[in-house]
């Protein structure tokens, strides 16, 4: 498992889940919200900070530089989108 993966799950699970707070749909989705975000950033820390799950991770191995592909996902967010607000 890539950590750099793991880590745009949770920029991904973040800013798609703006609306926790604003729009409440039902206790379902927001509890299930939630839990998609904690559960990845949980992930994220046993792979950066577990003693255990770090050793095993590869940091020569994973070498995709995935804040171009952030910067990109953001430049182009600029460019298509329905209605300019943060929440868009």
């Amino acid at each position: 498992i890539s950590l750099k993966t793991q880590e745009l799950y949770v920029f991904v699970f973040i800013t798609r889940y703006l609306d926790l707070f604003t729009d409440f749909i039902s206790l379902y989705n927001a509890v299930m919200k939630v839990v998609f975000i904690v559960s990845s950033l949980a992930i994220v820390w046993c792979m950066r900070a577990h003693p255990i799950v770090r050793r095993t991770y590869d940091k020569d191995q994973d070498t995709f530089r995935h804040y171009f592909l952030v910067a990109a996902s953001f430049l182009l967010a600029l460019l298509v989108h329905e209605k300019f607000t943060i929440r868009e």
